[in-house]
């Protein structure tokens, strides 16, 4: 009888639970936020039933992706664990009774790592709950107390103290390399010092001596050209003025289309075809930051993308903001002092250059030097950045009055430190040491200087210096003053003659003025001309003036 009662109770019980968790009343709870295991560690994977409910007679299943591998299943009574975690798994049993179904894990291994689900079903019905578990791997064991002691109070004062005697050794270093660099720096600003009041000096001659003479000048402007622009050549946004002497970049324009028109850059080509002679005209470009002026033979490239340089058959010189440059293959960089607000070009056919002046100082910036086969047009560019003018202007043949030659050489004196009485008295000096000697003191040959290159192909001199005991040289041609020591009148006394003829002397035999196309120069002796080189056969692209001395 009493079987049958205790039979029942179960029963009644089992019955309840069954209605319990078909009514939703029973469910599984588990935390959402993922479990940080340890390897080598335990861990519980907390999941309970609520409300509070014995899960003693339910199937109680942990498993771990597929839900017939499972690490653990408690069913009927009887516990079955999965064969990979033997030994390692279990429910926590005192509190089975309490509807705690938590998992216990041990001896965590990285292969651990994973979503672990909680399945619990009292028949038909089951609910579920899962588990993130992350694995990390242990950052610190202390095995012995005593040396994790000695870590913790030893081990940082000794790296404090190696870290402050390496920032002190370094420091010392970088002081040491700061006093090296502020005596360098006090060496070469000394040095600079003093190069800077040679070049100075230099500059100042150079100066004097780059000046076109008003001969010279006078005989370029004899080659003036009629220059006027072909609209037919002219890029899309470039317009042309009725007269043709004045292009303008603007908006792009409707135009026929041809081969003779650039097409992409906004540029513009001369009427004037020149195959022979010698042809100059001027171009105002005034405060324009961005224009190219120059030749372009007639079969150069006009349709597409243009590079504008002299192997493409463009001698110009360019100006794009801030920098001023013949267009050679990698432009050629010019001093912006050179820089003209009304540019001369100067065509040689024959002799093959292309020369440019600044008009207003009366200067020569830059020669090209090539070979000619056709024919050459005026070339004129701009950017689309800049929308002021290009003009052709008609050629002042207006002189200025030219460089004393005088003033030259007593640029000259001051250079080297020699003033006429020095050299005197060095003249005098020599003579009474050819006398100690038993030499004659009759003056040697005179010593031809080489000859200046202003690249003009219309001014030549010839300078020679005197020696002592011969006669003044003649005087040069538009300069009477370097002929006579009083000036262009011509006076003075004996003594002041001689005076200015031995201090001529004295200049040519410690200084000789040269200036030079490139690495070449006329030959000793002979008539060099300005722009050309006496025998026209140097064929060098582009021309630079140097200045240097020269012990006679």
């Amino acid at each position: 009888m009493g079987n049958v009662l205790w039979f029942c109770a179960d029963l009644l019980f089992l019955l309840s639970l069954s209605q319990a968790l078909e009514t939703g009343q029973v469910k599984v709870v588990a935390p959402s936020s993922s479990m940080l295991a340890i390897k080598g560690s335990s861990i519980v994977l907390p999941c309970h039933l609520e409300p509070e409910t014995s899960a003693a007679g339910m199937e109680v299943r942990w498993f771990k992706g597929s839900f017939t591998d499972f690490l653990y299943l408690h069913k009927n009574g009887k516990e079955t664990v999965g064969s990979v975690y033997k030994g390692r798994v279990s429910l926590v049993h005192p509190d089975l009774e309490k509807g705690n179904v938590s998992l216990l894990l041990k001896d965590i291994t990285a292969s651990d790592e994973g979503i672990y689900t909680c399945h619990v079903s009292p028949g038909q019905y089951f609910d579920e709950r899962s588990l993130n578990m992350l694995v990390r791997e242990r950052v610190f064991e202390c095995s012995h107390p005593v040396r994790l002691y000695l870590s913790v109070i030893v081990i940082p004062p000794v790296l404090a103290l190696f870290c402050f005697l390496a920032a002190l050794l370094y420091a010392q270093k970088k002081n040491q390399d700061a006093q090296r660099k502020l005596k360098e720096y006090d060496r070469v600003e000394k040095e600079l010092h003093s190069l800077q009041k040679v070049h100075g000096n230099q500059t100042d001659l150079l100066d004097a001596v780059r000046q076109i003479p008003n001969s010279a000048w006078n005989r370029i402007c004899e080659s003036k050209a009629d220059v006027t622009l072909d609209p037919e050549t002219a890029q899309a946004t470039l317009s042309v003025s009725e007269d043709g002497k004045t292009v303008t970049l603007g908006e792009k324009q409707a135009v026929s289309v041809g081969d003779n028109r650039f097409e992409q850059i906004p540029c513009v080509l001369g009427r004037n075809v020149f195959t022979s002679g010698r042809h100059y005209w001027e171009v105002e470009v005034g405060e324009k930051t961005q224009w190219s002026v120059g030749v372009a033979k007639g079969s150069a490239k006009r349709s597409g993308k243009v590079i504008i340089h002299s192997e493409r058959g463009f001698w110009a010189l360019k100006q794009t903001d801030e920098k001023f440059c013949a267009a050679t293959n990698s432009d050629t960089l010019l001093p912006l002092s050179l820089k003209p607000r009304k540019l001369g070009v100067y065509l040689d056919y024959e002799g093959g250059q292309v020369s440019f002046y600044n008009v207003e100082a009366r200067v020569h910036i830059y020669t090209f030097s090539d070979s000619f086969t056709e024919g050459l047009h005026p070339f004129f560019g701009t950017e689309k950045q800049c929308r002021k003018p290009l003009t052709i202007s008609p050629v002042d043949r207006e002189a200025v009055s030219d460089q004393p030659w005088a003033q030259i050489k007593a640029q000259t004196e001051t250079l080297y430190k020699k003033s006429p009485a020095d050299t005197s008295q060095t003249h005098q000096e020599k003579d009474k040491k050819k006398e100690k000697e038993g030499k004659s003191s009759e003056a040697p040959p005179d010593t031809p200087v080489q000859t200046a290159d202003y690249k003009n192909p219309t001014f030549s001199y010839k300078n020679e210096c005197p020696s002592e005991g011969t006669a003044a040289p003649p005087a040069l041609e538009d300069h009477p003053e370097a002929s006579s020591p009083a000036g262009p009148g011509g006076t003075g006394t004996a003594e002041e003659k001689d005076t200015e003829q031995r201090s001529r002397g004295s200049a040519c035999e410690e200084t000789a003025l040269l200036v030079k196309r490139g690495s070449e120069g006329p030959a000793g002796g002979e008539t060099g001309e300005l722009g050309t080189t006496p025998t026209g056969k140097d064929k060098s692209k582009g021309g630079k003036f140097s200045l240097f001395s020269k012990k006679s």
